[in-house]
């Protein structure tokens, strides 16, 4: 949000930026400019700013990136606007999307965000935004195809995050499709 004060300069009053994916990458095309992180599939652009790393080439499966960037209309994509390779060692994973398969607004078993199963059955903490809320381990008052953040770790052979921490009530700051 913010104000235009003459022609192209104005003064931003508050700036929100939320990373899409963090985790691993996987399988890379250097000549597409692709790759997936989960089973994100993250496209890259000459306006990809890069962070800790000076070109698609240097990446390698396994290495840890934070990704930020706009959904494509392709299920599971994003164009990144930006892409930051993080330390190796932390396993924690962050996925940004849609919440689909949640049963009557509670999960109590298994859902699906962008083509990833989410387990939160031993979800230890549960955020509903933009108040907290603690809820017993495993069920969230999450409402079927809303937005949210998953938080947890990662198996490649299940495609599966086990969720330690789930955050719903993400809205975003303006609808999709529209620049005002």
């Amino acid at each position: 949000a913010g104000s235009i004060i003459t022609g192209n300069t104005g003064t931003i009053t508050r700036l929100t930026a939320q990373s899409a994916v963090i985790g691993p990458v996987g399988g890379i095309d250097v000549a597409s400019q692709r790759f997936t992180v989960l089973s994100v599939s993250v496209q890259m652009d000459q306006n990809t700013i890069l962070d800790g790393f000076p070109s698609l080439a240097a990446l390698a499966a396994g290495d840890r990136v934070e990704v930020y960037g706009l959904p494509l209309p392709t299920a599971g994509a994003v164009l990144a606007t930006r892409i930051i390779k993080r330390p190796a060692g932390d396993t924690t994973v962050e996925l940004l999307g849609i919440a689909n398969g949640v049963v009557n607004g509670l999960v109590a078993g298994r859902f699906t965000v962008q083509g990833v199963t989410v387990a939160a059955v031993n979800a230890a903490t549960i955020v509903v935004a933009p108040v907290a809320t603690a809820m017993p381990p495993g069920i969230a008052a999450i409402p079927d195809n809303s937005r949210v953040r998953v938080v947890g770790t990662y198996d490649a052979a299940t495609n599966t995050i086990t969720a330690t921490r789930l955050v719903s009530g993400l809205t975003p700051v303006r609808p999709d499709d529209n620049v005002v």
